[in-house]
């Protein structure tokens, strides 16, 4: 399985192991191979590079996703993961599955532009 997302290492990978557990999803070892033995990209790491231009965000620290987005001309905005807990506890749930399928392509995109400006001798 390969994970990716911007800043996953952090707090996705962590957070969804922590809950699976908790949900009793599978055995401790089965939740340890899914999530901790799976090949992860973290965007915010591999996008580290896309700003040596500029010497005040380059130092090797994990990018945001709209540092990406912005870096890579995308037509999107991420908002903070903070309202996905107001929308939880007002009970949108199709609002935080519209948040996440959004997130999702802003994910694909980025990798897609990365992948194909390092093939490209953009980047």
């Amino acid at each position: 399985m390969i994970l990716v997302g911007t800043w996953i290492l952090r707090l996705d990978v962590p957070t969804f192991h922590v809950r699976s557990a908790l949900h009793r999803i599978d055995t401790g070892a089965v939740l340890y191979e899914t999530y901790f033995k799976s090949k992860i990209v973290d965007l915010g790491n591999v996008g580290i590079p896309l700003f040596r231009n500029n010497p005040t965000i380059y130092p090797l620290y994990p990018k945001t996703t709209n540092a990406l987005i912005s870096r890579l001309k995308m037509q999107s905005r991420k908002t903070s993961g903070k309202s996905v807990w107001e929308l939880y506890e007002s009970g949108q749930f199709d609002a935080i599955k519209e948040r996440t399928a959004s997130e999702i392509e802003d994910a694909i995109e980025i990798a897609s532009s990365i992948a194909s400006g390092i093939v490209s001798g953009k980047f």
